[in-house]
């Protein structure tokens, strides 16, 4: 048996969905060509059947920068075809076939237009992709393509849509590039170029300011917001080290929903993996507050998070809210994220 792949899991995906939001059995939603759908749908008088046809499957895009290792992404295209049977209600109320037909076709669409995105997992369950499915008008000619080729079988009414981007293999793309945490411009009005000490063009940075931020936790589905603490009790959005000054610990004040409780978790960088998630055990901290004032002295709130790295490098830290929906589903609402760097003084 061959192993399921990005594609298939899409089409079992919206397989799943369609079955739950028309409330047919999902072995009545098929993955087929119409015209063998049709048979089988033909053979059993009385249940509704839905055909969803993968027609096409092209390149829809490559990161320039990426290596045979990152995934590529493709667009999806699928025929939905109604194949409703006649029945009745025991009581002399009979629905036609063409009737059910346009039942069918009209709860597809407006299940896709209530939530038009299918949410892919790898096996750790961990949300990988989040497929966009997108109407895609079909002409005459376009019909007349597509069921030319489904020999001896009538037209059913049908509905096409387009999903992507699907990315080929199930995986994440591993970001390499390190993460700038501040930049400038200076401006004179004199074109000679200045002597700047050591050589080449001084340029002063300057980081972004950390500006009063009130979590609105009025919201279930509130985000948490981060910032590290300085010696003085001032927030940063970015804090940097030489190599021979690295902290064991970097002080970070949390907002959110007071008396809950956040993660704070570490993406870390080097050249050759790019960045990866820490893995756990991770530090959990209890919120509060609910708001960060730049004005004030945040030495009292803030927590000692562990630095994850000893070397010249980058790390990236987030807190995390985890939500679960009405739906029972949980989701990790990130915050802002903190940039630690690591360098290595010039010598």
């Amino acid at each position: 048996m061959l192993p399921a792949n990005t594609i298939s899991i899409a089409g079992r995906e919206l397989r799943a969905y369609l079955a739950e939001r028309l409330e047919i059995v999902a072995g009545h939603v098929l993955i087929a060509h119409p015209s063998v759908a049709a048979v089988t749908a033909e053979a059993d008088t009385g249940n509704q059947y839905v055909n969803l046809f993968f027609h096409r499957a092209e390149y829809g895009g490559y990161p320039a920068d990426a290596t045979s290792e990152d995934p590529f992404y493709v667009r999806l295209h699928c025929l939905v075809t109604a194949l409703g049977n006649a029945e009745s209600d025991g009581g002399g109320n009979t629905v036609t076939a063409g009737e059910n037909d346009l039942r069918l076709i009209g709860a597809v669409m407006h299940a896709l237009h209530a939530r038009p995105v299918l949410r892919i997992r790898d096996e750790s369950d961990a949300e990988v992709a989040q497929l966009q499915v997108v109407p895609s008008p079909l002409t005459v000619d376009d019909i007349n393509n597509l069921w030319s080729t489904q020999t001896d079988t009538s037209y059913r009414l049908s509905v096409a849509y387009e999903i992507a981007l699907v990315p080929v293999p199930l995986a994440r793309r591993v970001e390499r590039a390190s993460r700038v945490g501040a930049f400038g411009v200076e401006v004179r009005p004199d074109a000679r170029t200045l002597p700047a000490p050591g050589g080449g063009l001084a340029v002063t940075l300057a980081t972004r300011e950390v500006e009063r931020v009130t979590v609105d936790t009025r919201r279930a589905d509130w985000t948490p917001w981060i910032a590290a603490v300085d010696g003085d009790g001032g927030l940063h959005y970015t804090r940097a080290f030489p190599t021979d000054s690295i902290p064991a610990t970097l002080d970070v004040v949390a907002a959110g929903l007071v008396d809950q409780s956040v993660e704070l978790r570490w993406d870390r960088w080097d050249p050759v993996g790019g960045w990866r998630a820490v893995a756990g055990p991770f530090e959990t901290v209890t919120l509060a507050t609910a708001t960060l004032d730049p004005d004030q002295d945040n030495r009292a709130l803030a927590h000692a998070v562990p630095v994850p790295i000893d070397a010249a490098g980058q790390a990236v830290l987030y807190a995390v809210h985890r939500w679960t929906r009405p739906d029972g589903a949980t989701v990790d609402l990130r915050s802002n994220p903190v940039l630690l760097t690591v360098y290595e003084e010039a010598a």
